[in-house]
């Protein structure tokens, strides 16, 4: 009997996610932080509100995760000089480090898929990632 899409897409995502579980543990970072370390651009300052919706998390989460990577010296934090009540983040040298190093090793992945894929098959397999992403939404 064939095996079920769904258990197919299951599969892929499980090995996908065991290559980012991979690259947390390296690193130490709990799921939400390396989502957020991921998510804070190269020179980039960011308010509390503006990550929290960019991770699509509560404030109050997104500050949690933010502590967290302050306390392990990914981000810093930067006061505003107009209203000092409001904190804002930027990546240290240390996050700048590991975030370059976190995306090296994800091109390393995408890398080794294509080298094993021909134009035709990536073309086709684009599209019916993208068609199958629509139907999940």
């Amino acid at each position: 009997m064939a095996e079920r899409i769904f258990d197919i897409v299951t599969n892929l995502k499980n090995k996908c996610l065991d290559k980012e579980l991979s690259i947390q543990k390296e690193y130490l970072l709990s799921p939400a932080e390396y989502n957020g370390l991921l998510s804070v651009e190269p020179d980039a300052v960011y308010n509390c509100n503006q990550l929290s919706k960019k991770l699509g998390l509560s404030v109050s989460r997104s500050s949690r995760i933010l502590d967290k990577l302050i306390t392990n010296g990914y981000l810093k934090r930067i006061r505003d000089n107009v209203d000092r009540r409001l904190l804002k983040v930027t990546l240290t040298e240390k996050g700048l480090s590991a975030r370059r190093k976190i995306n090296e090793r994800l091109d390393e992945c995408e890398k080794d898929i294509l080298s094993r894929l021909q134009k035709s098959e990536l073309y086709l397999l684009e599209n019916t990632l993208n068609k199958l992403s629509d139907i999940f939404i």
